[in-house]
């Protein structure tokens, strides 16, 4: 049983790397508008990044209540729906699109910022003034000794954001340029 599950997750991530990925022997990328290339190890096969399904489990939400809106994190994207018919939400967008699984939000309803924790993505900052037209302050890692340490949640007071990390680790960051955070301090032990 266990040999066919294993088969199984071998064909379904091959064919998800072919869906997700253009080969071109005679090495002529067409169309790339992000930039994202991978070079195989032989420098034969060129692959290129054409698109992505974002969605995923959903593990964190946050909620506007002066304005109604609901933000639900939904693996690497984000809902941001009109919760004034609490029966019936209506998705306003669905454009945030993060670099890895979104883990934890944190709504700063004084600066209508969007704190995300998004794991081996690092975390995020968005503006979501207008909910229409999020967009991106800045998109940032946290590193240990030169590793980076996936972020699970956040907390936010006055202009210093709390990272909890694996291994552990608690960061404080200062966010009083959304653009440019910088970490203060950290604390933990490996292993924690």
């Amino acid at each position: 049983m266990k040999n066919l599950f294993m088969i199984f997750l071998v064909i379904f991530w091959g064919f998800c790397g072919v869906s997700l990925a253009q080969v071109d022997l005679n090495k002529n990328i067409t169309g790339n508008s992000n930039n994202h290339q991978v070079h195989s190890s032989s420098n034969t096969n060129y692959l290129e990044r054409i698109g992505e399904w974002p969605y995923g489990p959903s593990f964190s939400i946050a909620v506007d209540s002066v304005r109604d809106i609901i933000f639900l994190g939904c693996g690497g994207g984000l809902l941001i729906l009109d919760g004034t018919d609490k029966s019936n939400p209506q998705l306003i967008t669905d454009t945030i699109r993060t670099a890895g699984l979104i883990e934890d939000i944190f709504y700063d309803a004084a600066t209508e910022r969007l704190y995300l924790a998004c794991g081996e993505g690092g975390y995020e900052i968005w503006n979501v003034e207008e909910p229409s037209v999020p967009f991106l302050y800045s998109r940032n890692e946290i590193y240990y000794f030169d590793v980076e340490t996936p972020v699970g949640h956040v907390q936010v007071r006055g202009d210093f954001a709390i990272f909890e990390c694996a291994w552990g680790y608690v960061n404080s960051v200062s966010v009083s340029d959304p653009y440019n955070p910088y970490q203060v301090s950290l604390n933990g032990f490996m292993g924690n």
